[in-house]
């Protein structure tokens, strides 16, 4: 369980083996201002992947406590931050050429939906809406 997140000052680590709600995704680099460890310190859950630096490496540390006092109820802004890492790691995002600021730009525009269990999601022959 993640009781720390951290932000990359300085350098770049690298996430190998990343898996997250049984899906697996491709290797990701990470590099200055850029956060890991948000998830597992948020959800307290397991770590979801392995990160290693990539050359010398210099973080900024925040603790679960910390968090809480300071940003209480905006964890929605965490939950946000959380999708960029997702969709950094799906394939066909990864290998985009997509700029880090267009990846932003893209996941504030994604709708995050939950649905029940045994809900229909797409029906063979639905014509597409945009």
């Amino acid at each position: 369980v993640g009781h720390v997140m951290e932000i990359i000052r300085e350098g770049k680590v690298k996430a190998t083996d990343i898996g997250f709600g049984g899906s697996s995704y491709v290797d990701h680099e990470y590099t200055s201002g850029m956060m890991f460890g948000e998830r597992a310190l948020l959800t307290e859950e397991p770590r979801a992947a392995n990160i290693t630096a990539v050359g010398e490496v210099s973080c900024l540390c925040l603790s679960r406590e910390v968090l809480e006092k300071v940003f209480g109820p905006l964890q929605c802004i965490f939950d946000r931050a959380m999708l960029l890492p997702i969709l950094m790691g799906v394939p066909i995002f990864s290998r985009s050429g997509l700029e880090l600021l267009e990846m932003k730009q893209l996941s504030e525009l994604i709708e995050d939906l939950t649905f029940r269990k045994n809900t229909k999601l797409v029906n063979n022959g639905d014509q597409i809406h945009q």
